[in-house]
């Protein structure tokens, strides 16, 4: 055995190469944080590579360092990632699986503060979105509206602007800056949930169909676009998504590699986002 000593002591170990995640909270870092921790304690044992989140203030940071190689992979939702697939031929890579409450509720809502109740009443009222690429919090709310009021939104609101988050559109409907703001209804409960102070005389005007689940993409410009980094992280989520397909702990995140029923969900999401951008001349993210 002496013999095989230099073999195993002079061995170099082998590289783990960092995929790095963007991840932008939804309702506070420290929250997502905890959220995210079984997920990436799933990798920790991996030899090929570790996965390292970053969360981000905003979803304009997280996707700026997607499309300028500081990050290889984006957590976001369906719109951001079709804004991606069209101007940096992005992939996705894996979706959330959800459980069934969570489902009914990824949709998204319009919510209107005291004396509101009815889209009529709406005029002239000042509107907060969410990110302008947000599925939940900006594209379908938009569709909705631009369809039903037959004029462009600046034609019908006395302002349109945008919020940094969820949590900041609440805030200011909270505080009167606000008169409709457009969230997600999963996340909309949360916040309620979590900041009960947030809680107020509101009123959902408008709920949209389910949406597709949120998703793990990448883009080419990453540093391990051409290595078998990526690749490896996709196998092992394969297994894990495979093993918990018939016992699913849902207090962490858990995701499946894209199937055939998800890229069907995609595709008629992106003719409803290309009816948006025809529509309202949708900024696509830069």
């Amino acid at each position: 055995m002496i013999g095989f000593w230099p073999f195993f002591f002079n061995a170099k170990p082998e590289t783990r190469r960092a995929l790095r995640l963007g991840i932008v909270p939804e309702i506070s870092e420290k929250k997502s944080v905890e959220e995210w921790s079984v997920f990436f304690s799933r990798f920790e044992n991996e030899r090929l590579f570790k996965v390292l989140p970053y969360f981000a203030s905003s979803g304009e940071e997280a996707v700026n360092g997607l499309a300028y190689g500081s990050l290889d992979m984006l957590y976001t939702d369906a719109g951001v990632y079709l804004v991606l697939k069209g101007k940096l031929n992005s992939r996705a890579i894996a979706y959330q699986m959800l459980d069934a409450e969570e489902k009914e509720k990824n949709r998204a809502i319009l919510v209107a503060g005291p004396g509101r109740r009815y889209l009529s009443q709406l005029k002239g009222a000042r509107l907060i979105l969410t990110e302008k690429n947000s599925l939940s919090g900006s594209i379908m709310p938009s569709l909705y509206l631009s369809g039903k009021l037959k004029k462009p939104l600046k034609d019908c609101f006395s302002s349109v602007s945008y919020s940094v988050s969820q949590k900041n559109s609440l805030e200011m409907l909270k505080s009167g800056q606000a008169d409709v703001i457009a969230l997600n209804f999963m996340q909309y409960t949360q916040l309620i949930k979590d900041f009960p102070e947030l809680d107020g005389d509101y009123s959902v005007i408008w709920m949209s169909p389910v949406l597709p689940s949120p998703l793990i993409c990448t883009v080419p410009t990453s540093p391990l676009a051409d290595t078998d980094t990526v690749k490896n992280f996709e196998k092992e989520l394969e297994k894990i998504s495979a093993k918990r397909k018939y016992n699913l702990n849902f207090s962490s995140k858990i995701f499946a590699p894209v199937d055939f029923e998800y890229k069907k969900e995609l595709a008629e999401l992106e003719k409803l986002f290309d009816e948006y951008k025809d529509n309202t001349g949708g900024e696509c993210v830069k």
